[in-house]
């Protein structure tokens, strides 16, 4: 008969575990214990059972948790209700940018670099011939509400696309979202519908060479525009036909390789749902 005194650690730490009723693991249990000076498998299946009663061990078996993971965050701040993409672009070498969230929507990178960013790395567009390529469809390309926040800091007023919602060579059915407009540093964006009509929603003041956080949610046809977690613009969309275009897109470029983005950007994060200013200004300041 085993010791008591001498096993009982060991196989009450194993009555701990979670049996989820698998042959396998029971099998290599019983295997181990079988080993033990020659121990009768039956002998040893009693003896782990009532050494778990004795020492409070057991328990009803554990459900198994299907929730899908939660993203990883690396900012104290990061609203995750809701939170469908997010890359924060931390990588540092290679070319993909890992979505965080269980969607796994990452982005083939095509000549970007890594740089130091405003939270850990950053990928540096040379506004020639970077870009990244993203596979899922552009979340505003639907008709419900929708959040997407991110960090840029742009280095001149003439390489304007930050991201453009098709990858094919077509101006249609696409969201673009800018900054640089007529040679002034001013952050905007618009969109095209299919049948061409274009959407325009204003632009503001950004600074060259220095971050700023931005923002753009859409509750029903209103869209509400952040800077540096402060609200900016309200719009409201009057004739809506937002693009339906689905597939994939661009971040640092649109359809004409002559225009691409140069600067920085950072903390990606696209959210199903609109945003309050408050949690706006929450993620800023994290």
């Amino acid at each position: 008969m085993l010791s008591l005194s001498k096993n009982r650690d060991c196989i009450c730490r194993l009555a701990r575990l979670k049996f989820y009723q698998s042959d396998r693991y029971l099998h290599n249990c019983i295997r181990r214990f079988a080993m033990l000076r020659g121990c009768r498998v039956l002998k040893v299946i009693s003896f782990i059972m009532a050494v778990a009663m004795l020492s409070g061990c057991t328990g009803a078996p554990a459900a198994e948790d299907n929730t899908p993971a939660e993203p990883s965050s690396n900012q104290s701040n990061e609203i995750l209700a809701g939170l469908v993409t997010v890359w924060h672009m931390d990588e540092g070498t290679g070319n993909i940018i890992y979505d965080s969230t269980t969607s796994h929507n990452d982005g083939l990178i095509s000549g970007a670099s890594w740089v130091t960013g405003k939270k850990g790395y950053a990928l540096s567009f040379n506004g020639e011939d970077n870009w990244v390529t993203v596979a899922q469809t552009f979340i505003f390309h639907q008709s419900a509400e929708a959040t997407i926040s991110f960090w840029i800091n742009p280095a001149d007023t003439t390489h304007r696309p930050v991201f453009w919602t098709r990858s094919d060579n077509d101006d249609l059915n696409r969201y673009h979202i800018f900054c640089g407009w007529d040679n002034q540093s001013l952050f905007g964006f618009d969109y095209r519908s299919a049948d061409s009509t274009l959407h325009e929603f204003g632009e503001f003041d950004i600074p060259l060479n220095q971050w700023t956080h931005i923002a753009i949610s859409r509750f029903g046809n209103d869209y509400s525009i952040y800077r540096n977690g402060q609200l900016i613009n309200q719009i409201t969309d009057n004739s809506p036909s937002v693009p339906t275009y689905e597939g994939s897109w661009f971040i640092g470029r649109r359809n004409l390789t002559e225009t691409l983005y140069k600067g920085l950007i950072d903390e990606i994060a696209i959210y199903n749902r609109a945003l309050s200013a408050a949690e706006v200004l929450s993620i800023y300041q994290g």
